[in-house]
C-alpha cells in the first residue's frame, strides 16, 4: 500500500472509532448512572478509553508518516511503536481503577438494578465495537500499523467486555454481588490486553531476531542472486523501524576474488533482497577460513 494511501486509510478508521465510542461512551455511561451499575460504567469507561487511544494513534500516525531527516536518517516509524506503549498503559490505568473500584462494591455489598435499557445499550455496544474492531484489523493488516493493531484489540476487548456485562446484567437480579463481580472480571480482561499490548509493542522497539521464516526467505534469496557461486549468509541482524526495514547479514567468498568480483555480488544480494522482501541490506563480507 502507497504511504499516502496507508495514512488515509488509518486516519478514515480512527476518526470512524472517535465518533463511534464518543457516541457509545454517553449511552452507557447515562444508563450505568440511571441504573447505579458500576460494570456498566466501567463498561463506558472502557469505551471512551477507546476514544483516547483513537487519539493517541492519530498523533502517532501523523508524526510517523515524516520523511526521513537528518537526526532520524531512519525515519519516523517507530513512533507507532511508542503510541502503540501509551495505548497499552492507558489500558492499565482503566483495569486498575475499576479492578478497585469493584473490590470496594463488594466490601460495601452494593448492588444495582438493571432494566431493559441496560440490556439494549450493551446489545449495541457489542455490535458496534465488533464491527468496528473488525474493520479496524482490515486496515491494520492493509497498512501494517501497529499502532492501530493495537487499538483493534482496544475495540474487541470492549466488546467482549460488553458480553461479561450482559450475561451478568441478564442473571443481575438473582445475585446482589453480579456488579460487583462483573467489574472485576471487565477489569481482568482490559488488564489482558494491556499487557499484551505494552509487551508485543516493547519487544520489537528492544529488537527481534527475523522469524525463523524470514530467515529461510533471505536465505533463499541469497542462494539465487548469488548463484552459481553456493553462499550461505549468517549473522542476520533485522532493524525494524515500521516504515523502513535495515538488514545486515554476513557471507563469506572466496580469497582470491577481487574486491570488484565481491562488489559485484552483494550488489546483487542486496537488489534482490530490496526488491524481493522490501529490505535494506548490507552485506558484510568474511574471507575463507584456510584450511
Amino acid at each position: 500500500m502507497a504511504q499516502r494511501s496507508r495514512s488515509r486509510w488509518v486516519f478514515g478508521v480512527v476518526l470512524l472509532s472517535i465518533f463511534g465510542n464518543s457516541l457509545l461512551f454517553v449511552l452507557k455511561l447515562w444508563v450505568g448512572i440511571k441504573t447505579h451499575s458500576l460494570a456498566l460504567q466501567a463498561d463506558a469507561w472502557h469505551t471512551i478509553s477507546d476514544t483516547l487511544s483513537s487519539l493517541v494513534v492519530l498523533a502517532g500516525v501523523y508524526i510517523a508518516k515524516r520523511p526521513p531527516d537528518r537526526k532520524h536518517p531512519f525515519g519516523h516509524g517507530r513512533y507507532e511503536l511508542l503510541t502503540t506503549l501509551l495505548v497499552g498503559l492507558l489500558l492499565v490505568w482503566v483495569a486498575g481503577t475499576f479492578f478497585y473500584k469493584g473490590i470496594a462494591l463488594l466490601l460495601e455489598r452494593q448492588s444495582a438494578s438493571f432494566g431493559v435499557a441496560a440490556i439494549v445499550v450493551t446489545v449495541i455496544s457489542i455490535l458496534v465495537k465488533e464491527v468496528m474492531a473488525r474493520l479496524t484489523f482490515a486496515v491494520a493488516r492493509r497498512s501494517e500499523n501497529t499502532a492501530l493493531h493495537a487499538d483493534g484489540w482496544h475495540h474487541r476487548s470492549d466488546a467482549l467486555s460488553s458480553i461479561v456485562v450482559l450475561a451478568g446484567v441478564l442473571v443481575g437480579r438473582w445475585f446482589w454481588w453480579m456488579d460487583g463481580f462483573l467489574s472485576l472480571v471487565v477489569a481482568l480482561m482490559i488488564g489482558y490486553v494491556a499487557w499484551h499490548t505494552i509487551r508485543r509493542a516493547a519487544s520489537t522497539l528492544v529488537g527481534e531476531a527475523p522469524s525463523p521464516a524470514l530467515q529461510q526467505t533471505i536465505q533463499e534469496t541469497v542462494a539465487r542472486a548469488a548463484s552459481p557461486l553456493e553462499v550461505a549468509p549468517h549473522d542476520l541482524r533485522l532493524h525494524n523501524y515500521i516504515q523502513n526495514q535495515e538488514l545486515t547479514l554476513h557471507i563469506v567468498l572466496p580469497n582470491e576474488m577481487t574486491v570488484g568480483e565481491s562488489f559485484e555480488i552483494t550488489s546483487r544480494i542486496e537488489q534482490a533482497l530490496r526488491e524481493e522482501l522490501s529490505l535494506n541490506a548490507t552485506v558484510h563480507i568474511e574471507p575463507r577460513a584456510r584450511t
